[in-house]
């Protein structure tokens, strides 16, 4: 393969267009997950926001610190 690019790198476009090609013809791959755990055949976001927990396993207790005081930041 290095041969072939080095030889014609114009080919490289190609190739590409090729591997993309036999790429959408494969079938998806198969995920799966089992016994408290995850699994993804593609990217996973896991956010929290304002004091939240987020994960994508947890195994035990997990909370937030303690609530926090109500009035302005700082008081």
């Amino acid at each position: 393969m290095a041969d072939l690019l080095e030889e014609d790198p114009g080919v490289e476009a190609e190739l590409r267009a090729l591997v993309e090609e036999v790429r959408t013809q494969l079938p998806a791959g198969v995920v799966s997950a089992a016994d408290h755990s995850v699994a993804a055949g593609r990217d996973v976001n896991i956010s929290a926001a304002q004091g939240g927990v987020a994960a994508g396993v947890i195994h035990g207790d997990a909370a937030p610190p303690g609530p926090t005081r109500p009035g302005p930041v700082g008081s």
